[in-house]
């Protein structure tokens, strides 16, 4: 009896250790073929066959299929680039130069809504302007704002997610660079 406890026990704590790990690993740990890039994790190889287990599980816990290899970058931030959390409490500007792509979307989810919903807005490449530097600015805010403007979605804490939507694999490490500063304003 006290064998099959010994064995039950480590079993728990064997598959719990596995789980917690693999949940680390697919949110950005070391080793999981993730890259930051300021405030920002983007998972280059996950669509690639080389690519990392941890980099596909990532997407595949959000109910996603990972994105082509050769096609498009998913570079997410819950955060800003002083690391603070992102708050749906405060206006923040997201700026820089925007690499030369095919197409970008950048979008802000809610982590909770009062109907328990996920809260989703997108602004993309074709409904900006442009600064006369080439520079992007654009302003994430609860409250409606003048130049680019995101609505922010929801309550609480924000997941910011950038897709680049690439002309294919040449370049890309170009593309692996901070794309957007994220600096909070006020708050509420």
């Amino acid at each position: 009896m006290n064998g099959l406890v010994k064995f039950i026990i480590f079993a728990i704590v064997g598959i719990s250790g596995g789980y917690v790990s693999a949940i680390y690993m697919a949110g950005g740990g070391p080793f999981s073929g993730a890259v930051r890039a300021g405030a920002w994790v983007v998972w280059p190889e996950s669509g690639a066959d080389s690519g990392s287990p941890y980099a596909r599980l990532h997407y595949i816990w959000q109910g996603q299929a990972p994105p082509s290899h050769f096609d498009r970058l998913d570079f997410e931030a819950q955060s800003d680039d002083a690391g603070r959390a992102i708050d749906a409490a405060c206006t923040y500007v997201l700026e820089g130069p925007m690499p030369k792509i095919r197409w970008w979307a950048l979008s802000a989810h809610a982590n909770g809504t009062e109907d328990g919903q996920a809260a989703v807005t997108e602004i993309s490449s074709h409904d900006v302007i442009y600064g006369h530097d080439g520079r992007l600015r654009i302003t994430l805010s609860a409250m409606a704002q003048p130049g680019n403007w995101l609505a922010m979605p929801g309550r609480g804490r924000i997941t910011l997610v950038l897709h680049l939507f690439t002309a294919g694999p040449m370049g890309r490490e170009r593309l692996l660079e901070a794309p957007l500063r994220i600096r909070r304003g006020m708050c509420s």
